[in-house]
């Protein structure tokens, strides 16, 4: 969940930086400063979201991939913002124009934000106040997400997508018989994790004989959730988004599985599964080509990266606790 919250947070904060104060800057690319109000804003917005999301402690307790809250953030925030000047340089240099769809969509989403609140006098307040930001920051910020959409429209091909999709996405399906009390996470004992072993038993003879998978996952998952599309580190819902991925014992048995094969049985936190990976179907793709691109432009910002002299000012970094 939290890395969903990085995921929306980005397409809507974007570079603040080209219409910033000269005084002061988080790092520099090639000599063009990336302001600290917009490294700020990132990382105070991301704070009140997961504060939102879990309670005022959860800056302080949360962990993602093995870290604080803070320490993910903070390591992550520098390559975001300059990510984001990147893609705004390249614009410029590139002399790309927003459409009058893009305009007429900019146009609407303001609206829906002014009428929100009341009144255009509202609006400034709120946002002001809010996320210490002007009505032109925010405007510009409209603008920038449909600007680096035409930048990944002219940069990341089909193929390139595709292949991101066949390597790193993989379709499969599995059977959960919980260990654990899925409302609660308390682990079964007694007779409810006798049951659990014996149906596991009987799943497992019937996938022995060549019963149906398919309708395998019908009768006995009890996950509420019964396709998953799994890559390395990601999971690709049905929706074609990104989320945070299945635990790594789920993952780690699904790449190891060809095409038609299933697993012996995976023991995670949640219990027991029994995957089997399927091929990778035409229609998933078009759905999620969209998504499929935004993953794979992130391995074209890294190039454009290493053309350039990133500086980090430390004691501004630093200075984000």
């Amino acid at each position: 969940m939290l890395k969903k919250i990085f995921a929306l947070l980005l397409i809507f904060v974007v570079v603040l930086s080209l219409s910033a104060c000269e005084n002061s800057s988080v790092a520099t690319i090639d000599g063009e400063k990336i302001d600290t109000g917009y490294f700020e804003y990132y990382f105070t917005e991301l704070k009140h979201n997961m504060q939102r999301q879990y309670g005022e402690d959860a800056w302080q307790d949360a962990t993602l991939d093995g870290k604080s809250a803070l320490e993910y953030v903070r390591e992550r925030a520098p390559s975001s913002v300059i990510e984001d000047k990147l893609v705004m340089m390249k614009v410029k240099e590139d002399n790309i124009k927003l459409t009058d769809d893009d305009k007429n969509n900019i146009k609407s989403i303001k609206k829906q934000w002014i009428d929100s609140y009341g009144s255009e006098s509202a609006f400034k307040d709120a946002i002001e106040s809010m996320y210490g930001i002007s009505v032109g920051q925010f405007d510009y910020m409209l603008e920038a997400v449909y600007y680096r959409r035409h930048i990944v429209e002219k940069y990341v091909t089909d193929e390139m997508s595709r292949e991101f999709y066949n390597k790193n996405i993989m379709k499969v399906k599995h059977i959960l018989i919980p260990t654990i009390d899925l409302a609660t996470n308390v682990p079964l004992n007694g007779e409810k994790l006798d049951s659990a072993n014996n149906k596991l038993a009987l799943v497992l003879s019937e996938i022995k004989k060549g019963t149906d998978f398919d309708s395998l996952v019908t009768q006995y998952t009890e996950d509420q959730d019964t396709f998953y599309y799994v890559g390395e580190g990601f999971s690709l819902n049905a929706d074609g988004s990104f989320g945070s991925g299945m635990v790594e014992e789920f993952e780690k048995a699904s790449f190891s599985l060809g095409v038609g094969e299933v697993s012996g049985v995976v023991e995670t936190q949640f219990g027991y599964h029994i995957i089997k990976r399927y091929e990778n179907d035409e229609a998933m793709y078009r759905i999620s080509v969209d998504s499929l691109a935004d993953v794979a432009f992130t391995e074209i910002v890294e190039e454009w990266k290493a053309q350039k002299n990133i500086v980090i000012n430390e004691s501004v970094y630093n200075s984000f606790i």
